[in-house]
């Protein structure tokens, strides 16, 4: 019986330490407050007068939804896209170019949330 409380004890401990390493950074749920606010403030109110608002609407929800999920080609997809819109709005609007760039960097510092590596260890 006291084998049984011990494996169950065991399996208690474990959770809270796997529950911290897949819980998402702090810099995604940033970066997520952002894209949410910019969707429903920019992008919702524009998208019947300019059809291309809600392509972008459609992006931050991916965006989002890949973050949460940890997809990969998300996280790869929204440094392109991040990094395309540094550049664009570089000359032309150096404040949105700022915050684009703080969006990549905070996105591009949560690289070991998607690719963590997990050492396994074969039987010999």
């Amino acid at each position: 019986m006291s084998n049984a409380t011990e494996g169950f004890s065991e399996i208690l401990d474990r959770q809270p330490a796997n529950h911290a390493r897949n819980a998402m950074p702090w810099q995604l749920w940033v970066v997520t407050v952002l894209l949410v606010l910019e969707g429903l403030l920019g992008n919702l109110p524009m998208m019947f007068t300019y059809p291309i608002a809600a392509i972008w609407l459609a992006a931050k929800v991916l965006f989002i939804a890949g973050f949460f999920l940890r997809w990969r080609a998300v996280f790869v997809l929204f440094l392109i896209v991040g990094s395309l819109h540094v550049l664009a709005f570089a000359i032309a609007a150096p404040v949105v170019a700022l915050l684009n760039l703080v969006l990549v960097v905070l996105v591009a510092s949560t690289k070991h949330y998607f690719f963590h590596s997990e050492t396994v260890r074969c039987r010999q």
